[in-house]
């Protein structure tokens, strides 16, 4: 039989000849490339396209599985759940074989969203040269990744973090792995299927868009297009979890911001029933801040507020973890703080599933209110060590009445709450933090890590 030494390259001169199924040779979806990760300790399907009826055999890491592609081509094979190894050898083998090199078991990642997940390394109009050492450092050969938006005239294929190629790993998703492999005994595989300026309508799944006729098409972009072009080819592929940071271009809307954190929900569950492995990881990060502040956080209107604010719901869902970034701040959204909302993402990772108990993985979040004469009494969880107000008295408080005007409050840490008063209210109902498009909060826990944006009100 003759070999073929890689799949990509194949795939596309195939296409380009004009060769149809039945005539095609074993060809490797998108996802599967010499330098790969597979996911360790659960099934792993690998698939591709041949002759209609034509058997497929893989061997890899002590294996042989056979199958036969459909009718219509297309073949699947599921590897058994394995142990992290690696370098290894993966053969897919019929009428001709294909031979993947330098493949391991470890860790596997899909980092998702939008530009603060897209930028990459070496996007010096965004960064300049503050990455410059860190790609020169960049010798991590048991740390991989794949774009799925790869740079123009090149394919998506996996590639080992180093010098020379380093620089076009997302940045995020770069200090997130980084700090994953420090975790691990094994090596940890990237894949990146962010696109900057997309909105949330646009990552939805084929089958979340069917079940809601009301699904628009914004500024001609469909509803769906970007998780069909980018996430689509790699649905099935075995991963640990998702890490995402998106939501920035849904702030500028005044009918669909308000359902923000409805859509975020709708994505969660669509993408874990695409994928078929339950209720997988899904780690994300809350947005950061772009606009100059108001002269005093009262805008109950502000569209960047209430899209936090569907993202802090969704940790209802199983499974979530959220981490907050309003103190990650340039002159627009694309802060350079980089290693630290890398970092961040990698907290819940490392306490809930790499075995570091009783690590503190989260700022402190709102948990309940009571009213205790003119005093708002706030409770939070992941407190850590304890509360925290940093750089100087606490601030961005705000609190109302049941009219629902709002003033600047006076709050201060009482042990393992928050007092919230104001002499103007004398009958408080209902109290906000950090309700604004660039929040002046300071609530953090000892651990350094700031208190998510709230409120306890509905409205």
């Amino acid at each position: 039989m003759k070999t073929i030494p890689i799949a990509r390259g194949v795939a596309i001169v195939f296409l380009l000849l004009g060769f149809s199924v039945a005539q095609a040779a074993i060809i490797i979806a998108p996802p599967f490339s010499d330098h790969m990760v597979l996911q360790r300790k659960m099934p792993c399907p690998v698939w591709g396209t041949a002759g209609a009826g034509e058997q497929v055999t893989i061997t890899f890491n002590g294996q042989t599985k056979t199958t036969k592609a459909g009718t219509d081509g297309k073949w699947r094979i599921v590897l058994s759940p394995m142990k992290a190894a690696g370098p290894l050898e993966m053969t897919i083998a019929g009428s001709n074989t294909i031979t993947l090199t330098d493949v391991y078991v470890g860790e596997v990642w899909q980092c998702a969203g939008q530009s603060n997940m897209d930028l990459t390394l070496n996007n010096t109009s965004q960064f300049k040269d503050r990455f410059a050492d860190t790609i020169k450092n960049a010798n991590l050969p048991l740390m991989r990744y794949m774009n799925m938006r790869p740079p123009r005239n090149s394919t998506a294929n996996w590639q080992v973090i180093s010098p020379a190629t380093a620089g076009g790993c997302s940045a995020t998703g770069f200090f997130f792995g980084k700090e994953i492999l420090k975790s691990v005994d094994c090596a940890v595989g990237l894949m990146v299927t962010a696109v900057g300026g997309t909105l949330i309508e646009t990552w939805f799944d084929q089958e979340t868009v069917a079940a809601d006729p009301g699904m628009r098409t914004t500024k001609n972009i469909a509803a769906g297009s970007n998780f069909n072009k980018y996430v689509a080819p790699v649905v099935g592929y075995g991963i640990k979890g998702t890490v995402w940071i998106q939501g920035e271009q849904n702030t500028y809307d005044t009918v669909m911001t308000p359902r923000y954190g409805v859509q975020f929900k709708m994505l969660i569950n669509g993408w874990r029933k695409a994928w078929g492995q339950g209720d997988f990881p899904f780690y994300y990060g809350q947005l950061s801040s772009e606009r100059p502040n108001k002269p005093i956080p009262l805008d109950t209107a502000a569209f960047i507020p209430m899209v936090r604010e569907g993202q802090r719901q969704a940790l209802s869902l199983p499974n979530m973890a959220m981490t907050v970034n309003f103190d990650l701040r340039s002159g627009g959204w694309h802060y350079p703080q980089k290693p630290e909302a890398g970092y961040r993402l990698s907290l819940p990772a490392k306490a809930l599933l790499y075995g570091q108990k009783g690590l503190e993985y989260s700022g402190p979040m709102f948990k309940s209110a009571a009213i205790k004469g003119n005093k708002m009494i706030l409770k939070f969880d992941h407190i850590g060590s304890g509360l925290l107000a940093k750089d100087g008295p606490l601030k961005g408080f705000v609190i109302a009445g049941a009219d629902n005007k709002w003033v600047l409050a006076d709050a201060v840490i009482n042990g393992k709450q928050v007092e919230v008063s104001s002499a103007e209210i004398s009958n408080p109902t209902q109290v906000r933090y950090a309700w604004a498009d660039r929040p002046t909060g300071n609530l953090y826990n000892q651990e350094g890590l700031p208190a998510s944006p709230f409120r306890t009100d509905d409205h």
